[in-house]
């Protein structure tokens, strides 16, 4: 049985295992989008290294960042009232922010309904 495998060059092989070391894929992604058998673009990266052939894996570094003066600005929201007040008429009713709204309503409506004439 023939291998359909395409053979290529050590050229190919050194420039492929630098495009993938460059790339933000892993091994075997990279070795399906160009085309390779994964373990074989393992094997080549391997031998490459061990030869020095191969361009050394890209070195992380840290960079010292220095911070200048930070001024801390505090917003402040004004105060809201806690206590409110409805007026039906003459009658006023003053309730805590946070009152049952459905409780106000029912309240207000009966003392409107109180207030009008008979």
């Amino acid at each position: 049985m023939m291998s359909t495998e395409i053979r290529h060059d050590r050229a190919w092989w050194v420039a492929t295992v630098a495009a993938q070391r460059s790339s933000s894929l892993n091994e075997g992604e990279f070795a399906l989008k160009v085309g390779v058998v994964p373990d074989t673009l393992r094997w080549w990266r391997r031998k490459l290294d061990r030869e020095g052939a191969a361009p050394p894996r890209p070195v992380s570094s840290l960079v010292r960042v220095e911070v200048g003066p930070v001024e801390i600005a505090r917003v402040v929201a004004p105060s809201l009232p806690r206590v409110l007040e409805a007026a039906v008429g003459a009658v006023a009713i003053r309730f805590e922010v946070g009152t049952d709204t459905a409780y106000l309503s029912e309240l207000l409506s009966t003392i409107a309904r109180a207030a009008q004439p008979c």
